[in-house]
């Protein structure tokens, strides 16, 4: 993206099940983007107690949202993020 002022209408949600050890390479790759504007929000799609991954998330992006939710399945979780977001624009990842 060559607009600067693009990333403060994107929101980007991040669908997650016991993905903690996935967390440090997801915020490794989430951080420019937070960096630069991006809405971030990770939905929690039931996953087990001891995971970590919205604890890492919230510690790394402060002004990140989190949603939790029961298992529901990737579609769910996606769906529930996008009612979360307020940007313009939406991306998945």
């Amino acid at each position: 993206m060559s607009d600067p002022e693009i990333y403060e209408k994107v929101s980007i949600v991040i669908a997650n099940y016991n993905g903690e050890q996935f967390a440090k390479q997801m915020i490794e790759n989430l951080d420019f983007y937070y960096q630069q504007g991006c809405e971030l929000i990770l939905v929690d799609d039931g996953s087990d107690e001891g995971d970590q991954t919205l604890a890492l998330f919230k510690k790394a992006f402060p002004g990140g949202f989190t949603v939790r939710q029961s298992n529901g399945g990737v579609a769910k979780a996606r769906n529930s993020g996008i009612r979360a977001a307020t940007r313009d624009f939406i991306q998945l990842f």
